[in-house]
């Protein structure tokens, strides 16, 4: 039974657990549970760019506004990819649990942290293979080029307040690479952790070796020198700085959050565990950390402050949403 559940390894350490506690009562002693359980953020990386951005509309989307009903941001950009693409969808008359699974959610999750078309459409069309919808549905990787395009002009639609911060970022770099004529960009994150984010212009070298009496050859990447100094890549930081920006406060928050924890604790990125007794206060301190970490009037400024030394000189228009980052403390679905 359990190879037909969606996590079977979970699925078998909770029948043992149950097992366990069967019978220690059968035998009149009391059993303590050591199952970890688990709260995940609802799409971390977009609430933390709906958080910069004060988006109350993603904010409902990925949790950061309380509502009555789980809102789901993959069948949202789903919903919003069909209707840019209704002929194809008709066509091919794919259910929206499919459509989210294969086809809207990756590429929805990885945007976040800047994934690109091509990058989107690779991951897409190895999930919809990885599930079958590829000859289920006559899903070609032509098609997942399509879609990723669309795909992205969806999510800017649903939540533009998180594309207008990733745009904001990317401003920054380009101005601390390009008009300062800097090669590093460092900020310090709210944890009080130091990071020097470095993106230089790459060239392929060639290296030549033997195994036993075969040849062969290797191929990799080092920096271009250039009268023997890096040469520091505009684009290169222009697509890196925001998804290296978003995993520095991601890896921030957890930080805070086991700096302030007195508990059992396990983390796989986003999802965190302890043990049920202690499930409650944990998921409480994760959302008065989020909170504490972005209750400023304009973290925007907050940004411009973080990444330069003269942040008077910078100058860039935006625009901030109504989103009240307290709710959280309100909202059953920021982790769960």
């Amino acid at each position: 039974i359990h190879s037909k559940a969606e996590k079977p390894v979970s699925f078998l350490a909770c029948c043992k657990e149950f097992c366990a506690l069967w019978d220690t009562e059968a035998e009149g002693g009391v059993y303590t549970t050591n199952l970890p359980i688990p709260i995940d953020g609802s799409n971390n990386g977009w609430q933390h760019l709906a958080a910069i951005s004060k988006d109350e509309h993603a904010g409902k989307l990925v949790g950061l506004v309380p509502v009555e009903i789980p809102q789901d941001f993959y069948v949202q950009t789903a919903k919003a990819l069909k209707a840019r693409m209704p002929e194809w969808f008709k066509s091919r008359k794919i259910p929206m649990k499919h459509i989210r699974k294969g086809i809207s959610k990756r590429g929805s999750m990885t945007r976040a942290y800047s994934a690109g078309h091509l990058a989107i459409a690779l991951n897409m069309y190895a999930d919809c293979y990885a599930e079958g919808y590829h000859s289920k549905y006559d899903i070609t990787m032509s098609d997942c080029n399509d879609l990723s395009f669309n795909l992205i002009k969806a999510i800017d639609e649903v939540c533009p307040g998180p594309l207008n911060t990733m745009s904001y970022l990317q401003a920054i770099a380009n101005y601390i690479i390009t008009d300062l004529n800097e090669d590093v960009i460092q900020w310090t994150t709210p944890s009080g952790f130091p990071v020097i984010y470095e993106n230089y212009v790459m060239e392929d070298i060639k290296w030549k070796s033997w195994i036993s009496d075969m040849r062969i050859q290797h191929v990799g990447n080092e920096p271009r020198l250039v009268y023997n100094k890096k040469i520091a890549s505009p684009g290169g930081f222009a697509s890196g700085i925001s998804p290296n920006f978003i995993h520095s406060m991601d890896a921030a928050h957890m930080a805070l959050i086991i700096s302030h924890w007195d508990g059992e604790f396990a983390a796989i990125h986003d999802s965190f565990s302890t043990h049920a007794r202690n499930v409650n206060d944990l998921l409480d301190l994760t959302k008065t950390i989020f909170i504490a970490m972005y209750d400023h009037k304009d973290y925007y400024e907050e940004i411009r402050h973080m990444l330069l030394e003269n942040p008077e000189k910078f100058k860039y228009d935006y625009k901030l949403g109504n989103l009240n980052i307290k709710d959280i403390a309100n909202s059953n679905y920021f982790f769960s």
